[in-house]
């Protein structure tokens, strides 16, 4: 049964209609580009009440036997690759990589989302790890993917990778993200930790 829309400001978790007025009625739009239903598998696009994203092209990977530290981050400690749609990336057992979505987001200023990996990656043994997103940030996320288990798994750019949930806050926070000056502000795709 289709829920009528109602013109009213939904406060707590956003149901599908309003993340799609978010999208499509709202400038600059919250999620850039935007599928209004779910499609293709793993899925991405517009669910009940949160947002399929799906992996990017460019891709991370840490070079063996290196000290990863936040506060000494080089960038030849990293090989950075590029991968067509539809083409596989494989994830050695154990191993941690970065990529991107392929949505680029404009949250509003009073919506936050929460990320979860997908059921389908879970079952395979991927760990997909994201921060929150905050209310007024803008940028393409940045995604960690860690291979939990003993055997390869093969990603498939352009297929759904993680959902976003969205919630809007009874009352508007007294700073945005960008307010704060936040490091990972604007970002384009695949960003390492910055100082």
């Amino acid at each position: 049964m289709r829920v009528k829309k109602l013109r009213r400001t939904v406060k707590g978790i956003l149901p599908d209609w309003e993340i799609e007025r978010l999208c499509t009625e709202v400038q600059p739009p919250m999620i850039s580009p935007f599928i209004s239903q779910k499609t293709g598998y793993p899925s991405r696009g517009l669910g009940s009440y949160g947002y399929d994203i799906a992996l990017g092209h460019t891709f991370l990977f840490p070079k063996e036997g290196i000290l990863l530290d936040p506060l000494d981050v080089k960038e030849e400690y990293w090989t950075k690759l590029w991968f067509d749609d539809g083409e596989g990336v494989i994830i050695q057992p154990h191993q941690h990589v970065l990529a991107e979505s392929v949505e680029y987001f404009h949250m509003p200023g009073d919506v936050m989302g929460i990320c979860f990996g997908k059921s389908t990656w879970a079952r395979l043994g991927l760990i997909v790890n994201l921060t929150p997103i905050e209310a007024g940030w803008k940028g393409r996320l940045t995604l960690e993917l860690h291979n939990a288990t003993s055997n390869p798994i093969r990603l498939w750019v352009g297929t759904g990778i993680a959902q976003v949930i969205f919630f809007r806050g009874t009352m508007p926070p007294r700073c945005l993200y960008a307010d704060l000056g936040g490091r990972y502000q604007g970002q384009e795709g695949v960003t390492l930790p910055k100082q």
